[in-house]
């Protein structure tokens, strides 16, 4: 053998260790960023569905928001009993009901047979824009 390959040997065989670890440390590198790029490729869709399909449970039970819930009370209220309590001589928009009308009024929904209290709670929010819609077509009906 020459010189040169002897040196070259003693050199590869002093160093061999440290080339060892450096393959080591490059092929886990490898794996693990291959992994990386595996799991965005098959996790970012599959997180994306699953997140708008629990997106779309949550909007199918959300609950009213009190602007909603109030709108659709004040359109169900004209439509089945604010004639009951409203005459030319007592009642002005302006002027509300008192007190003793408001009693009368709790009173009389509560011992009704179909007098049904719901919480914004109670509903949901299709049901409330279904119940506003017959509302309506009712109202343009009469």
């Amino acid at each position: 053998m020459s010189q040169a390959k002897v040196d070259k040997y003693k050199e590869e065989k002093k160093n061999r260790e440290k080339n060892v670890k450096k393959a080591r440390v490059k092929k886990v590198a490898g794996v693990l960023a291959g992994a990386a790029i595996v799991g965005m490729i098959i996790g970012f869709p599959l997180g994306r569905i699953m997140y708008n399909h629990y997106y779309e449970d949550k909007q199918k039970n959300a609950t009213v928001t009190a602007g909603v819930y109030d709108y659709w009370f004040q359109q169900y209220w004209n439509l089945n009993h604010a004639d009951k309590f409203a005459s030319s001589s007592s009642y002005t928009p302006e002027s509300g009901l008192s007190d003793e009308e408001i009693d009368a009024l709790v009173d009389e929904l509560s011992s009704s047979s179909d007098a049904v209290i719901l919480t914004p709670d109670d509903l949901n929010q299709d049901a409330l824009i279904d119940a506003l819609e017959d509302d309506a077509s009712t109202t343009e009906a009469q």
